[in-house]
């Protein structure tokens, strides 16, 4: 799965881990940690837990929605971590979790 296509088919423009150059309107990053494991020395499963947070000015329940809809139209699974306000960036952070298991 490519998640920046994934993640922006909800309207929101994304992008892995950061932006040089944060757009003016709502945006997003994701973060994938994967861990892989298996037996008799081969690697036979990649599990990856997948951050996601929505950066804005205002209190975006618009954005929020469309994230959510998005999980939920594809039956992903997800934690949802709240609204936190960053004094230092004057932006609000929404995040969100959801984990994938792949079989290698």
């Amino acid at each position: 799965m490519d998640l920046k296509e994934f993640l922006s088919s909800s309207g929101i423009p994304f992008e892995d881990t950061a932006w040089t150059q944060p757009p003016g309107e709502t945006y997003g990053v994701f973060l994938d940690n994967s861990d892989n494991r298996g037996a008799d020395d081969k690697l036979f499963i990649s599990e990856h837990t997948v951050t996601v947070e929505i950066y804005s000015e205002f209190v975006d329940n618009e954005a929020k929605a469309k994230i959510e809809k998005l999980f939920l139209d594809n039956a992903i699974a997800f934690s949802y971590f709240g609204r936190t306000w960053i004094d230092s960036e004057r932006l609000y952070q929404t995040a969100w979790e959801f984990s994938i298991t792949k079989k290698l």
